[in-house]
């Protein structure tokens, strides 16, 4: 018996040196083959779900892109058939009397007409120009709106208009303090 157990002992030694050995290849493959490659296939996983998200900013980004142009498009037509031609700013002198004339067909009395200093811009001259006085608040609002229609160029920065509570005529004082954009300055002026 006594040789059945050394036989068996033997075999149990060279399977356990089998497992043994069979255990450290396939360590020796996980850690050299499979674990890098999942490592590696879980890294391009990631890449492509990245380089997916990329694509549709990209996407969304090139539609926005393309929105914006065409309201370019559109605005730049718009302007193309609604521009205001600026006049130059040395015909200021007419521009004051057109303003005060047509604050006289609206009915109000004209006190005081000031200019201030113009700014020069690389696309307009903007032109100060205080306008005050008395009248009803209904002639003030023809005014303003005679002065939008007449003069698209000018605008009205301030206005200010006050009456005395309980006064018997209507009349109030304004004073309007309009903005003229007129042509820029050629270049040698401004250097």
């Amino acid at each position: 018996m006594k040789g059945t157990d050394l036989k068996a002992w033997k075999l149990w030694r060279i399977d356990a040196a089998g497992a043994a050995a069979l255990l450290a290849v396939t360590a020796l493959v996980y850690l050299a083959g499979i674990r890098p490659t999942m490592s590696k296939r879980a890294h391009a996983a990631g890449n492509r779900a990245r380089l997916h998200d990329q694509r549709l900013k990209c996407t969304e980004t090139s539609d926005l892109a393309t929105d914006l142009q065409s309201q370019l498009l559109d605005t730049q037509k718009a302007l193309a058939n609604n521009a205001i031609r600026l006049q130059p700013a040395s015909r200021v002198n007419q521009r004051v009397a057109g303003i005060a004339d047509l604050a006289t067909r609206s009915k109000l009395n004209i006190d005081d007409v000031r200019l201030g200093p113009s700014s020069s811009a690389s696309r307009y001259t903007a032109v100060p120009i205080t306008l005050a006085g008395t009248g009803t608040y209904q002639t003030c609002i023809t005014f303003l709106h005679a002065l939008n229609k007449t003069y698209p160029d000018t605008c009205v920065s301030t206005s200010e208009v006050s009456s005395a509570p309980g006064d018997p005529t209507g009349l109030a004082t304004f004073k309007f303090e309009l903005l003229w954009y007129a042509a820029p300055e050629p270049r040698s002026a401004r250097e």
